[in-house]
């Protein structure tokens, strides 16, 4: 017990917090908003969490590109690290992040500069992509997109996006639980 307590302390005293979460809504609780999306919200999520969901961004011929998107906040010099779950109704498609800074708040003005992140691969069950953008010298706010693509396939498919991450630090765990989203965690330790 005195043991336990000695390594609690020992992880306290190293550890640092977490920033907040930039995105409102990042695990798409019950509705789409503040997201936009070319599809709509779903029920699916991505821990089957009780009351979550996730956004559907389905995409077809003649277009075969889908995303969900949201505005932020930013400030100048910042790093911003972004990550998402998404699963796929099919193989070889793929998600990527599109940063796109503007000089005014809540994404108007003229575009000042978009980063496009590689892409990463998705497949039928939830994976992570994740990817990271400084912004730019006069910027206010970015659109942040998070993109889904066919990759050597004509065919379209669903996208199910999810658990959705944007900070000025990487995500440290990638279970929601520096959110206190508890669900994901299968057992709590206590004295």
């Amino acid at each position: 017990m005195a043991l336990a307590a000695l390594a609690r302390a020992a992880i306290a005293s190293r550890a640092q917090a977490q920033p907040a979460n930039r995105f409102q809504n990042p695990e798409l609780d019950d509705v789409l908003a503040p997201w936009v999306s070319t599809g709509g919200h779903s029920a699916i999520d991505a821990d089957s969490c009780p009351g979550s969901g996730s956004a559907n961004a389905p995409f077809s011929m003649p277009v075969l590109f889908s995303y969900v998107a949201q505005c932020v906040d930013v400030t100048a010099g910042e790093t911003l690290h972004a990550s998402m779950q998404a699963l796929s109704s099919r193989a070889f498609v793929a998600g990527s992040f599109r940063f796109t800074f503007l000089p005014g708040p809540e994404c108007a003005g003229t575009e000042l500069q978009t980063i496009d992140s590689p892409i990463s691969p998705l497949d039928t069950t939830w994976q992570r992509f994740h990817d990271s953008a400084t912004v730019p010298v006069g910027a206010a706010s970015a659109a942040v997109y998070a993109n889904f693509g066919s990759v050597l396939s004509p065919d379209g498919a669903n996208i199910w996006a999810d658990r959705a991450w944007l900070g000025t630090e990487p995500l440290l765990f990638f279970d929601g639980f520096e959110n206190s989203l508890t669900c994901r965690w299968s057992a709590v330790i206590s004295d």
